[in-house]
C-alpha cells in the first residue's frame, strides 16, 4: 500500500511539470490599460489609492475607485468597472476662478464682494460678484462682474471731487454708494451719492447728498435707543439731552434715567431728569425770564416763603417778574425775618442773619417780698438780676427778656437774696420762677 500511494503522488507532480507555462498561464489574470483624462490641468489621478502618473495606469479587470485632485477644482472620487483596456473621462468641477482686477491707479484699493483683494487675485466662484475700487482723488468705481471662467476686469478710475463728512461724535466711519471710505473724505463723481455714517452707540445716518464742487457736508448723529421726543411751546429753542445737542430731532436714548435741558433767548431755562422706559413724549413749557432772586441764610435749611407761599429751603433762587415781594425767613429756635424788596431789572442777593429767639422769665413773689412804697425806700424795690446784669429797671416782674443758653438768675429786695444758678433756657420758650418761704422748727439739743 504505501509503494502505490508514493507512485500516485509522483504522476500528479510530474503532470504540473509537464504542464509547464500552459498551467501558469490558466491560472494568471490578464492586465488592461486604463487611462483617466481630465478636464483639468496639473490634475492628479490615482487608482485604488495608487498614484497613476499622467492618468495611465495597468489593471485586472472588474470595479475598481478612482481619485482626481487638481487645484482650484473640487475632488473627484468614484468607481469604473474595467473589462479590457479603455479611456475613463473626469470632469472636475470648478472650485473657483481667478477674477483679476486692473486699475489705472497705482494706489487703488479693490474690493470684491466688501473684501479688501488690493495686490491679490481672488479666486471666486461661478456667478454675479460685486467689484468696487477706491483711490484717494478718484471716484469710486462700482460694477456688478459674471464670472464663469478666469476673468480679468480693467477699471479706469476718474478724477473725482472731494466730499468731506464731519460728524458730532469722535469716531466714525462713511459709506458712499455703498463703497467703504478710509476716513472722512471721499472723492465722487459730480451729481448725487448715497451717503451713510455709523458710530458705535448711534443711530445710523443716511441721505443723498448732491455734489457739484469740493464740500464738506456735517452730519449730526443721536444716540441709539428709545425715541425721545421733545415738545417745547417756544420756536428756536436749543434742547439738549445729556448735554448733547438734539434741536429739531427726536433723539434715541438707552433705557433709564436722563438729563432734559431746554434753553430759548428771553425765557428761563428747563430742566428736568426724565426716566425713558418706553417711547415717550416731554412737553416744555417755557416760562418767561424775570430778575433772579437768590436768598441764603446763615441756617441750614431755613425756610423761605415769599407774599405768605412757601418756596423752600435756602439757599433759594428764582426768577421772578419785576414788582414787590414780602419776604419771610423762618428756622425753628430763631426769630423770623421779615422784609419787603423790590425786584426790578438787576438780579437780587439777599443774605440773611436769622437771629436765636428771645425767651421770657416771669417771676412770682409772695406779696410780703413786694414792695409796699418802693418810692419811699429804693433799697426795698424788687430787682432781677441775669448774670449779675440788671435787667428790670423798670422794676418789672413779668416777661423779662432773656437770650437762649445757661444763666445765672437773682432776685433781691431789701436784705433779702435768691440766686439760681445754671439756669437752661431754651430759644423762644417761656419760663416761671416763682419763690415759696417758710420755716423749718426743730427741737435744741
Amino acid at each position: 500500500m504505501k509503494s502505490a500511494s508514493r507512485v500516485l503522488v509522483f504522476v500528479v507532480v510530474c503532470l504540473a511539470v509537464a504542464a509547464g507555462p500552459a498551467f501558469a498561464q490558466f491560472t494568471a489574470k490578464k492586465l488592461w490599460d486604463l487611462t483617466v483624462t481630465v478636464n483639468a490641468p496639473n490634475a492628479v489621478v490615482y487608482v485604488d489609492n495608487v498614484l497613476a502618473p499622467g492618468g495611465v495606469t495597468r489593471v485586472a479587470g472588474g470595479a475598481h475607485n478612482v481619485k482626481v485632485h487638481a487645484d482650484g477644482y473640487y475632488d473627484f472620487n468614484g468607481p469604473v468597472v474595467v473589462s479590457g483596456s479603455m479611456t475613463f473621462p473626469v470632469t472636475l468641477a470648478p472650485a473657483g476662478f481667478p477674477l483679476t482686477v486692473q486699475v489705472n491707479v497705482p494706489t487703488a484699493r479693490v474690493f470684491v464682494d466688501g473684501a479688501d483683494v488690493t495686490g491679490s487675485v481672488p479666486t471666486v466662484a461661478a456667478g454675479d460678484h460685486q467689484v468696487q475700487v477706491t483711490a484717494p482723488g478718484f471716484a469710486a468705481y462700482v460694477a456688478t462682474v459674471t464670472v464663469q471662467a478666469p476673468a480679468t476686469v480693467n477699471v479706469m478710475l476718474q478724477p473725482a471731487l472731494s466730499l468731506r463728512v464731519t460728524a458730532n461724535v469722535p469716531a466714525f466711519s462713511v459709506t458712499v454708494d455703498n463703497v467703504p471710505v478710509q476716513g472722512p473724505v471721499a472723492y465722487v463723481s459730480r451729481g448725487p451719492h448715497t451717503v451713510t455714517v455709523h458710530a458705535d452707540g448711534y443711530q445710523d445716518w443716511t441721505g443723498m447728498i448732491n455734489v457739484q464742487n469740493n464740500m464738506m457736508f456735517p452730519v449730526r448723529m443721536n444716540p441709539s435707543g428709545l425715541p425721545l421726543t421733545i415738545r417745547v411751546n417756544v420756536p428756536n429753542a436749543q434742547v439738549f439731552v445729556d448735554n448733547a445737542e438734539v434741536t429739531g430731532t427726536v433723539p434715541g436714548v438707552g433705557r433709564g434715567p436722563h438729563n432734559v435741558r431746554v434753553t430759548a433767548a428771553g425765557f428761563r431755562d428747563y430742566t428736568a431728569v426724565v426716566n425713558v422706559q418706553a417711547p415717550m413724549t416731554l412737553d416744555v413749557v417755557m416760562q418767561a425770564a424775570g430778575t433772579l432772586l437768590s436768598i441764603n441764610a446763615n441756617v441750614p435749611n431755613a425756610q423761605v416763603s415769599l407774599n405768605g407761599a412757601d418756596r423752600g429751603p435756602a439757599p433759594y433762587s428764582e426768577y421772578l417778574p419785576r414788582g414787590t415781594y414780602a419776604v419771610t425767613v423762618h428756622a425753628d429756635g430763631y426769630a423770623d425775618y421779615n422784609a419787603t424788596i423790590n425786584v426790578a431789572s438787576a438780579p437780587v442777593n439777599l443774605v440773611v442773619n436769622l437771629q436765636p429767639a428771645l425767651s421770657t422769665i416771669t417771676f412770682v413773689l409772695p406779696q410780703d417780698y413786694r414792695d409796699p412804697d418802693p418810692a419811699a425806700n429804693p433799697r426795698m424795690q424788687v430787682r432781677i438780676f441775669v448774670d449779675d446784669k440788671l435787667v428790670n429797671a423798670g422794676k418789672g416782674l413779668e416777661n423779662i427778656s432773656i437770650p437762649a443758653g445757661q444763666h445765672s438768675v437773682r432776685v433781691s429786695s431789701g436784705v433779702f437774696s435768691a440766686r439760681v444758678d445754671n439756669l437752661m433756657v431754651q430759644p423762644g420758650q417761656s419760663y416761671v420762677i416763682q419763690l415759696y418761704m417758710g420755716l423749718d422748727v426743730r427741737q435744741a439739743q
